[in-house]
C-alpha cells in the first residue's frame, strides 16, 4: 500500500515550473491580442481619414466641373485654398474659436475643452495651370490639381491629390 500512495502523490497537480510556463504562454497570448486590437483600431482610423480626404477631393472636383471656363480661369472666383474638418458638420474656424475661448481656464493643469474639440483639419489647395502639351489646343485646356493635406492626431502628415484636365469647350460649357 505504501507504494501506491507514492505514485498517487506525483499525479495530483502541476509543478511550479509547469505553472510558470503556462502563465508565460497566457501572457504572450494576451500581449499579442492587445497588439492586434490596437493595430486594427489604428488602421480603421487611418482608413476613415483617407475616405474623408477622398470625399473632399471629389467634392472640390465636382464644384470645379460645373463652373464656366471664365470662372475657372478667374483667380478671384475660384479659391486656391480651402479648409475642411473631419466631421462634415463642423466648421474649422468655429471649432478653433471655441477652443481658444475654453482654453483660458484650466483644471488640474489641462486646458479645458482641449480634447473635446481636438479633431482633424484638412487643408486643401487648388492648382490650375496650363496643360502640359504642345498641341494647338493647349491654350483651351487647363490642368487642375486638388491636393488635401492633414496631420493625424498621432502627428503623421498625410497627403492625397487628384489631377484632371478641363477643356474650354468641354462638358462644363453649357448654357442655362
Amino acid at each position: 500500500m505504501h507504494l501506491n500512495r507514492r505514485s498517487e502523490k506525483s499525479q495530483n497537480g502541476f509543478s511550479l515550473v509547469e505553472a510558470i510556463i503556462g502563465m508565460g504562454v497566457v501572457g504572450i497570448l494576451i500581449t499579442a491580442l492587445y497588439s492586434a486590437l490596437t493595430t486594427g483600431f489604428r488602421t480603421e482610423q487611418l482608413d476613415r481619414e483617407d475616405i474623408r480626404a477622398t470625399q473632399l477631393l471629389i467634392e472640390k472636383m465636382d464644384q470645379l466641373r460645373v463652373i464656366s471656363w471664365e470662372q475657372l480661369t478667374d483667380p478671384s472666383i475660384t479659391p486656391t485654398t480651402f479648409e475642411a474638418s473631419f466631421n462634415p458638420d463642423e466648421t474649422p474656424a468655429l471649432r478653433q474659436r471655441i477652443r481658444i475661448g475654453e482654453g483660458a481656464a484650466s483644471t488640474n493643469g489641462v486646458a479645458k475643452g482641449l480634447t473635446k474639440y481636438q479633431s482633424l483639419v484638412y487643408n486643401g489647395t487648388v492648382d490650375i495651370a496650363d496643360a502640359p502639351n504642345d498641341a494647338t489646343y493647349s491654350s483651351d485646356m487647363k490642368q487642375v490639381t486638388v491636393t488635401v493635406q492633414w496631420k493625424t492626431l498621432s502627428g503623421m502628415i498625410r497627403t492625397r491629390s487628384f489631377t484632371t484636365f478641363v477643356a474650354r469647350y468641354g462638358m462644363q460649357n453649357y448654357k442655362y
